[in-house]
Parts: structure tokens; sequence; C-alpha cells
């Protein structure tokens, strides 16, 4: 919180702390048993491949802190691309015993439903590209409907592969996760080409949580991945879809119809009844919505999330907290 002060609330800081060392004691576990024995199933490669990624993203981050002339755009790419042959490729080919990036391009396009997942992935990456340049170009600030945007192009993007494709979405979220992180720190050290065309992109979809860095992207990423990153084989629908239930739908209802038809606020918050009802309604209609194309079975299922769906909404209402990291942890707990 001292290095990056006003970024973090007590509660965020305490959850990113919880999550970095998770994920350090994780990968320590995870390599020497790779070492000698090789993964065999996709999800086990994948997560050797996201593990050391994320390590090389972080030992990168670490370099620019502590070696000035690395910030330079120069020396930048030059220890970018040394981390990636010495570090990276060798440390893969160790644990996996083949290639990564070959298995990588196998796995892909081993099947056409992935091949069809990630054109698809691709058309909706042109689209928010487009967003994000037609709103640097108009030199305008995006609303919170322009904002919440994203949260619906997210649950476009999240769903298809949450229902047929969980591990190819659970490879790509990860590198998605790596890539947020290395973008946000080229513009935060301004690395050109690409800097500060980030920077105007920063400014005009900025809240007031995004003050040094650029949090609320990387928080409803986290949001509505981390589901797919717990160490469990055998996790049902409804807690993979935390996310996309309570951010991507939830909370976007309950900001978009409370900015425009909230006139009645809860005790002590700025938030709107209104908001609150439209949450509830629009989480509990999706989740109907999956029962009735027989996704979510059993109505004991549908009780509890109901419930969760209302106790969660009201927790919505009432913190402080970053909606994208507490409410799909919260609901994930109630629905598991």
């Amino acid at each position: 919180m001292s290095l990056f002060p006003k970024c973090f609330t007590l509660g965020e800081a305490i959850t990113v702390t919880h999550g970095i060392v998770l994920f350090l004691l994780s990968s320590g576990t995870n390599f020497p048993l790779r070492y000698h024995l090789p993964p065999l199933h996709d999800d086990d490669i994948a997560t050797a491949i996201l593990q050391v990624g994320i390590i090389f993203v972080g030992l990168l981050c670490i370099s620019c802190a502590f070696y000035p002339k690395i910030r330079t755009t120069k020396y930048f790419y030059l220890t970018t691309v040394g981390l990636l042959l010495i570090f990276v490729a060798p440390l893969l080919h160790i644990l996996l015993d083949q290639s990564p990036l070959l298995w990588t391009i196998y796995y892909i396009f081993g099947t056409p439903r992935r091949v069809s997942l990630i054109i698809y992935w691709a058309m909706c990456l042109l689209v928010g590209a487009g967003v994000i340049a037609y709103q640097i170009l108009s030199e305008s600030h995006a609303t919170t409907a322009g904002r919440k945007s994203f949260h619906c192009l997210a649950v476009i993007v999240y769903l298809p592969g949450m229902l047929y494709e969980p591990t190819l979405l659970y490879l790509a979220s990860g590198v998605i996760m790596g890539l947020f992180i290395v973008l946000e720190l080229m513009r935060l050290l301004k690395v050109s080409p690409i800097g500060e065309v980030l920077e105007l992109g920063f400014s005009g979809f900025s809240d007031e949580k995004d003050l040094l860095i650029s949090l609320s992207p990387l928080y409803l990423h986290v949001g509505l991945s981390f589901p797919l990153w717990m160490p469990t084989t055998s996790l049902k629908l409804l807690p993979l879809l935390s996310g996309i239930i309570t951010i991507g739908i939830g909370d976007t209802a309950a900001s978009v119809i409370g900015s425009k038809l909230g006139k009645n606020k809860w005790p002590n918050s700025n938030k709107s009844i209104e908001g609150t009802i439209a949450c509830i309604s629009s989480q509990l209609i999706f989740i109907y919505g999956l029962a009735f194309f027989g996704f979510i079975p059993g109505w004991w299922t549908l009780i509890k999330s109901t419930l969760a769906v209302i106790g969660v909404s009201l927790i919505e209402a009432l913190t402080d907290q970053v909606d994208n990291l507490t409410l799909p942890f919260l609901f994930y707990l109630c629905s598991i």
C-alpha cells in the first residue's frame, strides 16, 4: 500500500497478497513434481506453462523495480527477450519434456470446436479494440454504461469457454493475465511504441478506483477467471460461473439501472435499491435460464443459488470493497 498509495483498500491489499503467496506455494510444490514426473493431462501441462509464465512476468516487474536502466525502451525489450530465452523456454522444456510452443499449437488446433472458439474470441477482441479506439479518438471519458459494456463483452467471451472448453479457457485466461500485467507495466514505464496508446486508453476508461494502476480491468479478469484457477478437478458449472453471474451480469445490471433509474438509496450508501433489484433479477433470470436448458440440474442447486444471489447482491449494495473481487469469491463459496 505504501508503494502504490490510494490504489488499494486494506481488504484488496490483503486479497492480492494472499493470492501471490498461494501462487508461489502452488508453483513451489508443482515444479519438483513435474521435474520427476512430466504432466500427462492437458490441465497439468497448461498449469505448468502458466506458472512459469506468471513467474516470468513477476521477474520482469522486479527487474524494472530494482534496475532503472531496464525501464528504458531498449533494455526493457532486451530483458524481456532474454528472460524468455534463458529462463522460460529451458525451464518449460525440462518440466514438460516437450516443446511448450508445439504442445500449445497442437492443443489449440486439436479439435474443430477449439479452433472455432479461438476465432470467436478473436472477433470479440476486435470488437473490444474497436470500442477502445473509438473512445480514444472521440477524446471523451467513458460513462458508467460504456465501462460496463466490457463486462457484457466478458460474459460472451467467457460463457462458451466455461460451457464447452474450460481447459482452453483456463489456458487463455492465464495468458491474458500475464499479458495484462506486462501491458500495464509498459504503460507505467511509457515503453514505446504502445506505452502512449495504453495511457490514452487508461485516461478514457479509468474510474475513481484507478489512480496510478489500472486495477479495474485486472480485477474484472481475476474475478471472472479465479474459479478456473482453483486446484480442483470436480467443480460443477455454477461455481465456475461465479464471476460471470455476479459481476458480468448482476453488477452490470445494478450499475446501469441504478445510474439511470435509481432514486431510493440504501442507508449510508450511494447505491440504489432499484439497482439491487436489477442485480438480483438479472442473475436469477440467467441461472434459471441455464437450468431450463439443462446446464444446471437439481432443485436444491437452484434454491441454494437463489439464496446466494440475494445475499451477495445485498453485500454488493453495502460494501466499499472492489465488487470485481469480493462478489465472485462470495458467490463461489456459497455455491460449491
